[in-house]
C-alpha cells in the first residue's frame, strides 16, 4: 500500500497540487485569458497571431498557456508541441524536439544534421492542419535563428507560435529586435488573495472534505509571497503539507503540518544549490554560520577567512590562501548560499564586502551536517 492510499485518505486527487496539473479555472486572469484567446483565433478566420506571454515566475503563465491551448483546440482541428526549452541547451535540440512532437517521424536530439531536423519541422509547419508551437523559456532563445524562422516571414512561420518568457521586465534588446510582429501578454504576480482564491480551488480538487484545517490556505499563501516563486511555491508548501500529514497519519492537515513543509522545502533548497561546492567552500560557509551562531554577522572577508582558516585547522586541512577562498564567497553568494553587500565608503574606508546567511545558521547547519568528513568542524561551529 502506497503512502496516498492509506486509512487517513486525505487525498481525493494528489495530482491537482502538482506542477505539471492543468485546472479547468484559470483563478485571477480573465483579462489574460480574453487576450490570449483572441490571438490564437478560436473562430478560424485564419489571423492567428504569434504571442509571447511574459511575466516573474511563479505567476502561472505554463499553466495558463497549456489551458488556454487545450481550450482553442478542443475541437479537435489543429496540432500543439509544447516544449520546454530549459531542458536544451541548443536552438538545434528545442528544434529537433518541436519535430518530433509535430512530425510523424521521430527525431532524438542528437545524430541528426541541423538541416534534416529544420527540413523536417518545415514538413511539419507547412501542412493543411492549424499548427501552434508553444515554448516555454522561450527567452533561451533570445538572438537565435530558430526563434527568426518562427516568426515574421520564416520558414516556419506557417506555425503560429506562442512564447512564455519568466522575465520580470522586457527589454527590446534581450531579443534583438526579433519581436516586432508579436503580440504580448504580460502577467503581473499574484496577490495574495488571489494566491487564497487559487488555493482554496486547487484544495478542492486535491483533498477530501473537512481535510483543511482554516490557517493552512492562509499560511501557504503568506509563505509564499516572502518567496519570488508566487503560485508555484504556494501550490508546492500545500502539496508538501498534505504529504506530510499523510506521512504522519494525521487525519487533517493543519498549520504545523504547513511550518514543516516550508522547512522541509528550504532544506530541498538550500541542498540542491550546496551541491558541488567544494570542501573548502563548504568550510567557507560553517565559518559564516559559525559567525551567526556567535551574532556576529554581517562579516567582512578578512573576518570570514580568519575563521575558514581555524575550522579548516580543525577539521585537518591545509588552509587556501585569501585569494581563492574570495573566490569561494563569491560562488557561495551566486548560488544564494550567502548574501553579500558592497559597502563603498570613499577615499578614507575604501571598498569592501559583508556576508550573511540568506536563512536561520540552524537551517544552514543542518544542510551542511550532511556534507561527509566535517563532523569535527560542524561541533566546532555549531553550539551543543
Amino acid at each position: 500500500m502506497s503512502l496516498f492510499d492509506s486509512d487517513q485518505n486525505l487525498y481525493d486527487d494528489r495530482e491537482a497540487v502538482t506542477d505539471g496539473y492543468v485546472p479547468d479555472e484559470l483563478v485571477g486572469r480573465a483579462p489574460e485569458r480574453a487576450a490570449l484567446t483572441a490571438a490564437l483565433d478560436p473562430d478560424g478566420s485564419g489571423t492567428a497571431s504569434d504571442v509571447l506571454v511574459w511575466g516573474p515566475p511563479g505567476t502561472g503563465k505554463s499553466t495558463f498557456v497549456k489551458r488556454v491551448l487545450d481550450s482553442t483546440l478542443g475541437s479537435g482541428e489543429g496540432e500543439v508541441a509544447y516544449v520546454d526549452c530549459s531542458a536544451f541547451s541548443t536552438p538545434y535540440q528545442v528544434a529537433a524536439r518541436v519535430a518530433d512532437e509535430l512530425d510523424e517521424e521521430s527525431f532524438n536530439t542528437t545524430g541528426h544534421s541541423r538541416e534534416d531536423v529544420y527540413d523536417a519541422l518545415d514538413r511539419a509547419c507547412s501542412d493543411s492542419a492549424a499548427k501552434f508551437v508553444a515554448l516555454d523559456g522561450v527567452e533561451a532563445l533570445a538572438g537565435s535563428d530558430l526563434l527568426d524562422l518562427f516568426l515574421d516571414d520564416g520558414r516556419f512561420a506557417t506555425a503560429t507560435l506562442v512564447g512564455v518568457a519568466d522575465v520580470t521586465d522586457l527589454p527590446e534588446s534581450r531579443f534583438d529586435g526579433q519581436l516586432g510582429g508579436v503580440q504580448t501578454v504580460r502577467f503581473e504576480r499574484y496577490s495574495v488573495s488571489e494566491l487564497r482564491e487559487l488555493l482554496r480551488t486547487r484544495a478542492s480538487y486535491a483533498f477530501t472534505d473537512h481535510t483543511l484545517s482554516e490557517e493552512v490556505v492562509p499560511l501557504c499563501a503568506a509563505y509564499a509571497m516572502e518567496t519570488d516563486r508566487g503560485a508555484t511555491e504556494a501550490i508546492a508548501l500545500l502539496r508538501t503539507a498534505g504529504d506530510v500529514a499523510a506521512r504522519q497519519l494525521d487525519s487533517r492537515i493543519a498549520g504545523y503540518h504547513v511550518q514543516r513543509a516550508r522547512e522541509e522545502r528550504e532544506h530541498d533548497r538550500l541542498r540542491s544549490r550546496l551541491g558541488d561546492v567544494d570542501v573548502h567552500g563548504r568550510l567557507t560557509l560553517y565559518a559564516v554560520v559559525a559567525a551567526g551562531f556567535a551574532d556576529e554577522t554581517p562579516l567582512r572577508t578578512r573576518d570570514v577567512y580568519d575563521r575558514y582558516r581555524s575550522l579548516a585547522h580543525v577539521g585537518g586541512r591545509d588552509s587556501l590562501v585569501v585569494r581563492r577562498v574570495r573566490v569561494r564567497l563569491s560562488t557561495l553568494a551566486d548560488r544564494n548560499l550567502l548574501t553579500v553587500r558592497k559597502h563603498n565608503e570613499g577615499r578614507g574606508g575604501g571598498v569592501y564586502r559583508e556576508y550573511d546567511l540568506p536563512t536561520d545558521p540552524e537551517t544552514m547547519a543542518e544542510v551542511l551536517s550532511a556534507a561527509a568528513n566535517l563532523s569535527d568542524v560542524h561541533r566546532s561551529a555549531v553550539p551543543s
